[in-house]
């Protein structure tokens, strides 16, 4: 299962697209977005096929997205049932907001400064 990546400049910013394309069918199992801003990156949406959760195809997208961006500010607003899994990869959550979470990963050097929070 090979990620396919693509990215499309904007005005304000660098959209990322991840991909994992199914094996048999012309679609995708797993689809990320990012938004790479200039001090900051954003994780607009990591989904995964209904048929193929818990396979662990979220978290390879999500693996690739914190390798990839380990020296940015990573952030993500998600649900609290996902606040966990974030928080696996270094995520910390800020605050919250209605029935939304909104986290964030420092980058690298920072992490490395107030005591070497996890490094996935």
């Amino acid at each position: 299962m090979n990620i396919e990546q693509s990215k499309i400049a904007e005005e304000s910013c660098i959209n990322v697209e991840y991909r994992i394309p199914d094996e048999i069918m012309p679609t995708f199992i797993g689809v990320a977005r990012v938004r790479e801003y200039e001090d900051e990156v954003a994780i607009e949406i990591i989904n995964v096929n209904p048929n193929r959760r818990g396979q662990g195809i979220g978290t390879r997208l999500l693996k690739q997205i914190v390798n990839d961006y380990d020296n940015y500010s990573l952030t993500v607003t998600t649900f609290p049932n996902l606040e966990e899994w974030y928080e696996e990869f270094g995520f910390e959550k800020t605050y919250k907001k209605g029935n939304l979470i909104h986290m964030i990963r420092e980058p690298k050097s920072r992490r490395s400064l107030v005591g070497g929070a996890a490094d996935s």
